[in-house]
């Protein structure tokens, strides 16, 4: 009889104990969520959280918080959809949820769906707004529309707005670089288009490429005429080579244009980063 006794009485102290610690009490299971936030284990937040979501289906800052641990997870298409599922009304979007959608439409570079929300939302604060409205317009490269939003904006300067103003001026004052022009320099001088994109090694082997080509289909004509298949073979060659740094010149500006204008976006990327 008392084998039996002992494993019935452990099995009742056990599941006692599991009564008085229930681990998956709203509180306990609410300390663990947090844990995982604080922690950055912010996939595993957001499943913990739509957990107690089920719980406490009214509990706004539980939505708010599940919403925000998918953005920081990076799934900003969850947390967008998410957002959605709690907040069918856009337009009178709370500002928290508000401030949080308009971050994963950027985020997905979802910039003119942003743009819309931005103009039609109406309890965001004018400075939250006026934030995300540059970073909308420097992230789609309209660099005069960033400008014209700040210099018509009433709102006081503060260092934030000092950053993104200096963004701004960096990027009216970017030097590009003319495709067109760099075609014609590479028509009159092989490799002078590649240079002036800043593109000084390739435009010196396209010279030497070219002129080197020349000269030997030069060569093969002078000593044996037009039957000259050395003299040909060297002329397509040198052809091909010309007609590829007309092109590569073109390419070289796009390229340089390119570079300048990622650089901007990387100082809005940074800013976004530190503030988001």
């Amino acid at each position: 009889m008392l084998k039996y006794f002992l494993p019935a009485a452990l099995l009742s102290l056990f599941i006692g104990t599991l009564n008085a610690q229930n681990i998956f009490d709203l509180k306990n299971s609410l300390k663990f969520a947090n844990y995982l936030s604080k922690t950055q284990q912010f996939e595993l937040a957001a499943h913990e959280y739509e957990r107690i979501h089920f719980m406490v289906p009214r509990d706004d800052s539980i939505k708010l918080l599940l919403v925000l641990s998918y953005r920081l997870a990076g799934n900003f298409n969850k947390s967008l959809t998410t957002n959605e599922r709690f907040n069918s009304d856009l337009a009178n979007m709370h500002e928290s949820f508000a401030r949080e959608y308009i971050k994963s439409l950027i985020l997905t570079k979802s910039y003119e769906k942003a743009g819309f929300f931005l103009q039609n939302n109406q309890d965001m604060q004018d400075f939250d707004k006026l934030i995300m409205q540059l970073n909308i317009s420097l992230l789609d490269r309209n660099w005069s529309h960033a400008n014209e939003t700040l210099k018509n904006s009433t709102i006081e300067k503060t260092s934030l707005l000092m950053e993104y103003e200096m963004v701004i001026n960096n990027s009216l004052n970017l030097k590009h670089r003319s495709p067109a022009l760099a075609m014609s320099l590479s028509t009159i001088i092989p490799g002078m288009g590649k240079v002036y994109a800043n593109d000084w090694v390739d435009g010196f082997v396209s010279l030497l490429l070219i002129s080197s080509a020349g000269y030997q289909s030069y060569s093969g004509f002078k000593n044996k005429g037009v039957e000259s298949v050395y003299g040909w073979i060297y002329g397509g060659l040198a052809f091909g080579f010309y007609t590829g740094n007309i092109y590569g010149s073109y390419k070289s500006a796009k390229i340089f244009n390119k570079k300048q204008e990622d650089s901007i976006i990387r100082e809005v990327e940074n800013i976004i980063h530190r503030n988001f």
